[in-house]
Parts: C-alpha cells; sequence; structure tokens
C-alpha cells in the first residue's frame, strides 16, 4: 500500500516538473523569479563558504539530525522526501520533550 502511495507521489512530482518546463522553458536555464539571481550565481563559493558546504555534505555539520539524515541520503537507501519526514518527525519530538 504504501509504494502506491510513493509511486503516485514521485508521479505528481514528475508531472509538476514537467509541466512547468513546458509553459516555462526558460527556467531550463535562468531562474523563473528575477528576484532570486542574487542568491543563485555561477560563481565559487568563498573558501570558508566551501568548507561548511562539503561538511553538509558529509554529514559533519555537527548537528545530529541534519547529521543522520544526510549520511543515510549518502547510502543511497533513502529518498529525499523520506528523509525530511524524518527530520520534521524527529524535530517535532525534540520540541515536545524540551516542552
Amino acid at each position: 500500500m504504501y509504494f502506491l502511495y510513493s509511486l503516485n507521489v514521485c508521479a505528481g512530482w514528475h508531472d509538476s516538473f514537467t509541466q512547468r518546463l513546458y509553459f516555462y522553458p526558460e527556467i531550463a536555464y535562468k531562474n523563473r523569479y528575477p528576484e532570486f539571481d542574487e542568491w543563485y550565481t555561477p560563481l565559487e563559493f568563498p573558501p570558508q563558504k566551501q568548507e561548511l558546504f562539503h561538511a553538509w555534505q558529509e554529514g559533519l555539520t555537527g548537528f545530529p539530525l541534519v547529521d543522520a539524515s544526510m549520511r543515510q541520503l549518502k547510502t543511497g537507501l533513502t529518498q529525499l522526501s523520506q528523509a525530511m519526514a524524518r527530520l520534521h518527525r524527529a524535530a517535532r519530538q525534540t520540541i515536545k520533550r524540551q516542552t
């Protein structure tokens, strides 16, 4: 049952992006909304940001929930949506324990 739900969700995302690309073909090579142009540039990261980005990719940020999700994604056994759902659940449980 879960497989069918997951397949339906993946198909929905695929169709959404296909439709956007059909109606807005320019999004293949530039931002749809110009206000994001200043955030995303083809320039290289400065060395400090490269180190932070590499730590995030490797799951070495120092934030246990983020690190665990990134390490699980790196194994290839989990999709991003599943990892984000686990991260959200864990964060909510952590907040409940603190209150």
